[in-house]
């Protein structure tokens, strides 16, 4: 592909219904930026830039986990930088936060660090003052502001058309068997006592006439329930932005309806792991409640939630502020390179691709936990919205290359 302006941003993508629509917002923004974009699937797009097909650029990660990976190394010599918005940054705690997804390393070789609020760039900073980096909150959140509804009005369309008026429950209690290791064995006890609790409600109101719709968590383990609908499509904005109630138990989904406003009820837990205690605070409690009451519930408003809502997640009030903040940053960051799209290489990466699928089949539930992370249909529908902005582009499996002089 031939392109006036060689500046590169390469938007990576591990879970789709989770962070696809939200980098798709930046995508857009520095297209019309002219910049050049390719955007999808992680690995898929990291093996491209390993093997010099895609020319050097600016990496933005769904977190600062790649740094520690073998890749990174190839990446550095081969010209490109990192920046990193963490999609896990909202709820963890310094222990794991530091243990798992970033380190001294990323630290030194991250050009920015994006930040979800306030606390975590304060969490980053104890430890690593040198860090650079730049609260900027995170589009995630700009989605379930009113001002974004138009972006998911087919799919919340097509939820009213099939489910009319229903109950959403989210699950976080129902992963691959491998997710448990001796790490968190007790979580296994603390999802199968939250599984049973939810679904026992879900049978007394499934009986009573209401209308369930069970939306698994993009990670979860496939299931098949009887008396409701299970249904994973899309990310949570527009599963929360056309339900009569949100039901879940210890999940983060609780956060999503207090900022979109929506009214979310939750069971009371005794846990004292910090991402329960943020999730549960954030909704009101099922405290034996008489099903007539569920029509009675309304969104939960506090002075003193909205205020640590926005120690944790900057820029809550103004939704386009996290899309503008990352497009300017890694806009200034973006370099002009003469090296365009190259074809070389393009075998060899179709044998990493096959050497994958065969490795996958041999661990069969492995392959579906990464299949579900990213389906095709994700990026076909996304496809849609970029066409719809009037962009041109080209597609490679799970990966959109966007022209910035679109």
């Amino acid at each position: 592909m031939t392109v006036e302006d060689q500046r590169w941003v390469y938007i990576l993508v591990e879970v789709a219904k989770r962070e696809l629509d939200s980098r798709a917002l930046i995508a857009i923004e520095l297209v019309k930026k002219g910049i050049n974009v390719v955007f999808g699937e992680k690995d898929q797009i990291l093996w491209n830039c390993c093997l010099g097909i895609y020319p050097p650029g600016v990496i933005f990660d769904k977190c600062a986990q790649l740094v520690e990976n073998r890749k990174w190394p190839i990446l550095k010599r081969r010209g490109f930088v990192f920046t990193s918005l963490d999609e896990e940054g909202l709820v963890t705690q310094p222990d794991y936060f530091f243990a798992e997804r970033f380190s001294q390393k990323a630290a030194e070789e991250s050009s920015i660090t994006f930040c979800w609020g306030k606390k975590q760039a304060d969490m980053i900073r104890s430890k690593y003052p040198q860090a650079q980096l730049v609260i900027s909150g995170n589009p995630r959140m700009s989605l379930l502001h009113r001002k974004y509804h138009n972006w998911f009005q087919e799919e919340r369309e097509e939820i009213k058309m099939k489910y009319g008026d229903f109950i959403l429950v989210c699950s976080s209690f129902n992963p691959f068997e491998e997710a448990y290791d001796e790490s968190n064995a007790w979580r296994r006890k603390k999802d199968q006592e939250s599984k049973e609790k939810v679904l026992q409600l879900c049978k007394r109101l499934s009986d009573s006439g209401k209308k369930i719709v069970y939306r698994p968590h993009p990670s979860d383990a496939p299931t098949k329930l009887v008396d409701m609908e299970v249904d994973g499509r899309w990310s949570i904005a527009p599963w929360v932005q056309s339900c009569s109630l949100l039901l879940n138990a210890n999940c983060g989904t609780s956060f999503d309806a207090y900022v979109a406003n929506s009214p979310c009820l939750t069971l009371p837990n005794s846990s004292r792991e910090y991402s329960f205690r943020f999730a549960n605070a954030f909704a009101r409690k099922i405290k034996g409640k008489g099903l007539d009451e569920l029509n009675k519930i309304k969104p939960l408003r506090k002075s003193m939630l909205d205020r640590i809502a926005s120690y944790n997640v900057a820029n809550l009030g103004s939704p386009e502020k996290p899309i503008e903040i990352i497009a300017r940053k890694l806009e200034e960051l973006s370099f002009s390179n003469s090296n365009g799209i190259k074809s070389f290489g393009v075998s060899l990466y179709r044998l990493f691709i096959l050497r994958n699928r065969i490795r996958f089949f041999l661990s069969k539930d492995d392959y579906m936990r990464i299949k579900n992370k990213f389906g095709r249909s994700e990026l076909s529908r996304i496809k849609i919205k970029f066409f719809h902005e009037g962009f041109n582009f080209s597609q490679s499996n799970k990966i959109l290359v966007i022209n910035g002089h679109s």
